[in-house]
């Protein structure tokens, strides 16, 4: 269930607006006009808070400044850029792939691993693009951290 929630939050990005898919042209390239911040919808930019374009398969484009952490310098000019929730679906594919027989691939989508559950919903609730990351968390995070050294109730 952990596994299903964390790829389920990858891909819905916390609600972020990926670009539709017809504003793409036939060679797969995109009009300056359709592309916006995945996070604020904005399509304005300048030069101190560029829209950047994932070049993972999320379709999503975000501001220099609407990333968390903010993003202060652009990529080199030829250096793909992942935006944080691709960035981090990669890695969790690649240990999943090494601790296991099957070999999941990055464009494949939670709703097609997980199509029984993507259909019945999170856990706990309807569906939706945070729905279920409390129970992912709590999952993840001990309920006690008295004996964290730097624990302060």
């Amino acid at each position: 269930m952990i596994i299903r929630e964390c790829f389920r939050v990858f891909d819905e990005v916390g609600g972020s607006r990926a670009i539709p898919e017809e504003a793409y042209d036939s060679q797969g390239e995109l009009d300056e006009d359709d592309i916006f911040c995945a996070h604020c919808l904005s399509k304005e930019c300048d030069d101190d808070n560029d829209i950047l374009l994932c070049d993972g398969y999320c379709d999503r484009a975000y501001h220099q400044h609407c990333l968390d952490p903010p993003l202060l310098h652009l990529p080199k000019d030829d250096e793909d850029w992942l935006c944080p929730a691709c960035d981090c679906k990669i890695d969790a594919l690649y240990y999943l792939n090494l601790g296991t027989a099957q070999q999941l691939w990055f464009d494949v989508k939670w709703t097609e691993i997980f199509a029984k559950e993507a259909a019945e919903g999170p856990p706990g609730g309807p569906a939706g693009p945070a729905a279920g990351l409390p129970t992912l968390l709590q999952a993840l995070l001990p309920e006690d951290e008295s004996d964290d050294e730097d624990f302060v109730p």
